[in-house]
């Protein structure tokens, strides 16, 4: 559990022991990401980094059909209406990407499915089930 509940939940965190596990949850629409859940990504993040006991964070889809098939276009009109708003749906996007990517501990991938979004980083583990 963190420390902070989330505002959506369509992202699951939990942790238990050295493990932190960040869920994407939205297998209705193949866990295409919202900007909900981006900023969600954000807030878990600084929540498994600053528990020194979380030693690595595993990265998942739920559903089982897909990990992550990329952003969900179904709010780009409201959401991405303006080059400003496109501006700062890009900011938080690739910020959550970013925290992934830069975390101080390791994150494994653990995918099943359809997988668009790659994490990439060299302190990256892939699993494909």
């Amino acid at each position: 559990m963190l420390d902070q509940p989330l505002a959506t939940t369509k992202m699951i965190a939990e942790k238990d022991g050295p493990i932190g596990r960040l869920m994407f949850n939205n297998p209705a629409r193949h866990n295409a990401v919202s900007l909900e859940m981006w900023e969600a990504v954000t807030q878990i993040m600084d929540d498994f980094e600053q528990d020194d006991a979380v030693r690595v964070i595993v990265v998942s889809g739920a559903g089982g059909r897909a990990f992550v098939s990329g952003a969900d276009i179904s709010e780009f009109k409201e959401k991405r209406a303006s080059e400003e708003a496109v501006a700062a749906y890009g900011e938080i996007s690739e910020g959550a990407r970013r925290r992934i990517h830069g975390a101080r501990v390791r994150s494994a991938d653990c995918r099943r499915g359809l997988a668009l979004w790659d994490s990439g980083g060299q302190a990256r583990a892939r699993l494909r089930l």
